[in-house]
């Protein structure tokens, strides 16, 4: 036994394996030593910056998991919870330093508050959709470096990327609107009435995936805009178009804007019995049964099909049953669809997508299957 446990520990296969565990320790060994040099560095900054900065020592929360990605490299930043007095915030400290340029988001409520004075003073009749800044040297929103005294608002939204959006009602706009606010994008955008506007940010929480989307579904009542980017000043550019039934406009995805329309692709007009027939061959003719306008079609490019139908041509309809039933010639694998109305104002709003579409619109009442592509 004995012999053979000498033979063992003599095999070069378990010398190697001697080595490999010793290699793996020592990875592991090193790996826990780089991370807990890492936390430490990052706690240790966050706590000095925040007593340097306001004077008080503040309770670390919570960091990222150990094996998170933020812990991942030498260089750059992470962002640890930390708690004062009852109240809790963020501050993102340097990993691979010791350095004192911290940013954090403890003042926040504060700033934002001033901030919405400092703009009611500025601006009184408009509404603020959306306040936001973030030092220039921190990716991280309403994180920053500067002590606000109560005095430096200014200075302190110059020394941030600054956006600002509000609405308005019954306005007409100039640079001089915009000219001494400490915006970096600034976008200002006038409604016809102040029942349009609010209606408008009544429906934000249901909208506000892309910004730009939500306003093209209003664009009939949206009469003026200035906006301010790094690109310069702009202004409202957009054209309605109409047909004896309906208006509608065409956004470029270039632009990804509602600001500026193009003029150039015209609603044609389609016999429905063609847009039937498309769609009997997949099997959902069923939903041009009932159609309430006459059929169409566009040739667009990239970007969205806004078609305002005003409601008092739709008085015998109820409008949550009205649909667009599409077909498009684009090449698409799912080149057909159904898309239900949204009510914006006295509009009913549909989109079709890009390309070459014919479309009708229909009361879908009497249908009881579920709406495909819906």
């Amino acid at each position: 036994m004995k012999q053979k446990l000498r033979s063992i520990l003599k095999s070069k296969w378990f010398m190697l394996l001697l080595i490999l565990l010793g290699i793996s320790l020592c990875i592991r060994i090193k790996t826990e030593y780089a991370y807990y040099t890492k936390y430490t560095r990052v706690t240790e900054n966050a706590s000095d910056y925040i007593r340097n900065k306001y004077g008080f020592h503040a309770e670390l929360v919570s960091t990222p998991e150990k094996n998170s990605s933020y812990w991942e490299g030498e260089k750059g930043s992470v962002s640890v919870t930390m708690r004062y007095d009852g109240k809790e915030f963020w501050v993102e400290a340097d990993k691979s330093k010791d350095n004192p340029e911290c940013f954090d988001n403890y003042q926040e409520d504060e700033i934002a508050a001033a901030a919405e004075r400092y703009i009611s003073e500025k601006l009184p009749d408009g509404k603020i959709i959306s306040l936001r800044y973030s030092d220039r040297n921190s990716p991280y929103c309403f994180f920053i470096n500067d002590y606000f005294d109560g005095s430096n608002l200014e200075q302190i939204l110059e020394n941030c990327y600054a956006s600002l959006e509000m609405v308005f009602a019954d306005r007409e706009f100039s640079e001089a609107d915009i000219a001494e606010l400490p915006f970096d994008a600034i976008d200002l955008t006038a409604f016809d009435t102040a029942e349009h506007r609010d209606e408008f940010l009544s429906r934000l929480p249901e909208f506000r995936i892309y910004e730009y989307i939500d306003y093209q579904k209003y664009a009939p009542y949206i009469t003026d805009y200035i906006g301010k980017s790094k690109d310069g000043i702009t202004g409202l550019d957009v054209t309605l178009l109409e047909t004896a039934e309906f208006a509608y406009a065409y956004f470029p995805s270039e632009w990804n804007t509602y600001t500026k329309s193009r003029n150039d692709i015209q609603a044609e007009s389609r016999e429905i019995s063609s847009i039937y027939r498309n769609l009997e061959q997949k099997g959902a003719e069923q939903w041009v049964s009932h159609p309430i306008s006459n059929g169409y079609y566009f040739d667009s490019g990239w970007g969205d099909v806004r078609i305002y139908y005003p409601l008092e041509k739709l008085q015998d309809h109820d409008p949550q049953n009205l649909h667009i039933v599409w077909y498009s010639f684009g090449g698409m694998s799912n080149n057909y669809g159904i898309k239900r109305a949204e009510i914006c104002g006295e509009y009913a709003v549909f989109n079709i997508p890009f390309g070459r579409s014919q479309f009708v619109i229909v009361d879908d009442t009497d249908q009881e299957s579920t709406v495909p592509h819906s």
